[in-house]
């Protein structure tokens, strides 16, 4: 099994840490919730999925959102191959949530993940080996 890291998982008293896939997950989680070029020490960190809710967002839109953010997955040395589908779909009458199935490959081999944005949440709904 590769060594993808250990860090502190929730910033809590006890202290807790994550490690493995888990941390992978949660690393390329936030590349997709961070604005380009808002981290000062690595200005090309970061693709920010929920920009585009607020947009007039449609599905033609859609493919070229998913390879960005596949590119920015990418960014992470662990990650061997990325690629990503996302969606589209409106609920409670004009709020928009963006799922991107993410399928990420590292020395271990591939796995899924599925993160979803609204202009309010980031929510990962899935994590599984492949």
């Amino acid at each position: 099994m590769a060594n993808l890291g250990t860090d502190l998982g929730n910033f809590d008293a006890v202290g807790t840490t994550v490690s493995g896939r888990e941390l992978l997950v949660l690393d390329l989680c936030w590349r997709l919730r961070t604005d380009e070029g808002s981290l000062w020490t690595d200005r090309s960190y970061g693709y920010r999925l929920a920009q585009h809710i607020n947009d007039t967002l449609d599905a033609t839109r859609l493919p070229a959102i998913a390879s960005r953010a596949a590119s920015e997955l990418l960014k992470d040395e662990r990650v061997r191959a990325a690629s990503v589908a996302c969606s589209l779909e409106t609920i409670t009458g004009i709020k928009q949530r963006l799922r991107a199935a993410c399928t990420v490959t590292d020395a271990d081999g591939p796995f899924r993940f599925v993160a979803a944005v609204t202009s309010d949440t980031f929510t990962l709904e899935l994590m599984t080996a492949s």
